[in-house]
């Protein structure tokens, strides 16, 4: 959706109902079947209803920087209300450019797939949240009047936020097309984890987050929910938060496991996510190996081999307990995803 453009298409609209005579202004016969849900009856309740109800709904909609729902339909149903008199022609391909500005893209992603599943058992539902915790998304950003990104008096990011009915609302987008889709064009961002947005909000008071509103497949996450996943965090340190890595596709978790298997003396292994450490926000990968005794440079460099071609994309980091900070650590945080029976 392109704001500019369906304000555009409002004042279009109303110019091109009142060079046709059918602008109402709120009076008359048409504009109470407009009122009454009967505009199909006739084409000047059409006209009422588009002038009434259609553009107004759309228009506050964009003042509440809120993306406004589709019309499908609308083209069509202009064309059979207005027919294809050559004086309503304008009316007709109005209707249909307005359909098309507030289509709502086709999207499928790895958290709407998960999301879709959530509902149908607990372990849908914890696959879903650490998907959530591990991704990277992208927050919109207040603005000041010349249009850069505020901060806040901690010099820290001030996300946008809305207030309706007293709660106010944070949304995040697992897209770029999603977030200028709903944002009607480019805004300034910042790209954080799931994670690392649960963990900024913890002193923030009661914020709600929003995934992908507008999109069709959205998902209101209340303060108990942000607060659940912080419980998923272990602190090692002040440097050092680790959660459970839940962005890692299973072909590549088993590829590791295979490997493994046929390299001599590792008996465990570990998956976890350092929080916020890399630059994309969805946090560095940290794989932790148990051995049997003191891992040597060929094993680590071995290890390290078949994990960087099974683990393309991510930002690594491999420990080896007895040899590496933080190796232990990470082997007490999440179970082993690999073990030697």
């Amino acid at each position: 959706m392109d704001a500019q453009q369906v304000r555009a298409l409002i004042g279009d609209f109303a110019l091109a109902l009142r060079e046709r005579g059918l602008w109402s202004d709120g009076e008359g016969p048409a504009a109470d079947l407009a009122r009454s849900n009967r505009a199909e009856e006739s084409p000047e309740a059409f006209c009422a209803w588009i002038e009434l109800m259609l553009l107004p709904h759309v228009a506050a909609a964009l003042a509440g920087t809120q993306r406004p729902e589709p019309v499908a339909g609308f083209g069509a149903a202009a064309l059979a209300t207005l027919g294809h008199d050559p004086a309503n022609a304008a009316l007709v391909r109005l209707a249909h450019e307005l359909e098309q500005a507030l289509k709502r893209p086709e999207v499928a992603s790895p958290l709407d797939e998960a999301l879709a599943r959530a509902e149908s058992s607990a372990e849908a539902a914890d696959a879903f949240y650490t998907l959530f915790a591990n991704t990277r998304l992208l927050v919109p950003l207040a603005t000041d009047e010349a249009g850069a990104a505020v901060q806040d008096d901690a010099k820290q990011f001030a996300p946008l936020t809305v207030v309706v009915d007293d709660v106010e609302f944070m949304a995040v987008f697992d897209s770029p097309e999603r977030l200028q889709d709903w944002a009607g064009g480019e805004i300034p961002h910042t790209v954080m984890s799931g994670m690392a947005i649960a963990v900024t909000l913890d002193s923030a008071g009661p914020v709600q987050v929003v995934l992908n509103p507008g999109s069709g497949s959205e998902k209101t996450f209340v303060p108990e929910e942000l607060a659940a996943l912080r419980g998923q965090l272990t602190k090692v340190n002040d440097d050092l938060w680790l959660c459970a890595a839940g962005n890692v596709p299973s072909e590549a978790v088993q590829q590791v496991c295979a490997g493994l298997s046929e390299v001599p003396n590792v008996q465990a292994a570990h998956l976890a996510v350092r929080l916020a450490e890399s630059e994309d926000g969805a946090g560095l990968l940290m794989l932790a190996f148990r051995t049997a005794g003191k891992a040597d440079d060929a094993l680590v460099e071995r290890v390290t081999t078949l994990c960087t071609a099974a683990l393309t994309g991510f930002h690594l980091e491999l420990l080896f307990c007895e040899r590496d900070e933080h190796a232990e650590a990470v082997a007490q945080a999440v179970p082993a995803f690999y073990t030697v029976v």
